[in-house]
């Protein structure tokens, strides 16, 4: 996960947004419910907004491509919810918010 810093920052939102810690949410067991859901929002996300392909995004989360393909079909159930839409178009803005942070301090 780290060897990507794009999918570790993506997922530290997800984890402060669903307010989980982090090594629940990369945990190699299936953990709580809510840590399961963040994950698959981390991984949606992934898939969704940082363009990964499916099967690396399974890598990195150490799951299954089944596991993934059934995570990107739970949120795009959950995406007519207002209150779903709005949790992703935060954790968007935000890493959007740190990516142009970054670059900046970085030139």
């Amino acid at each position: 996960m780290r060897t990507d810093p794009e999918v570790f920052l993506l997922t530290q939102l997800v984890a402060q947004e669903r307010r989980v810690s982090l090594t629940s949410l990369l945990r190699r067991s299936r953990g709580s419910g809510h840590a399961a859901a963040a994950r698959q929002l981390a991984m949606y996300l992934c898939h969704v907004l940082l363009k990964r392909p499916q099967d690396v995004v399974a890598e990195l989360f150490h799951r299954d491509r089944t596991t993934v393909a059934h995570a990107m079909q739970s949120i795009e159930d959950c995406r007519d919810d207002p209150g779903v839409e709005g949790e992703i178009a935060r954790i968007e803005q935000r890493f959007n918010e740190t990516r142009v942070t970054e670059v900046q301090h970085a030139a």
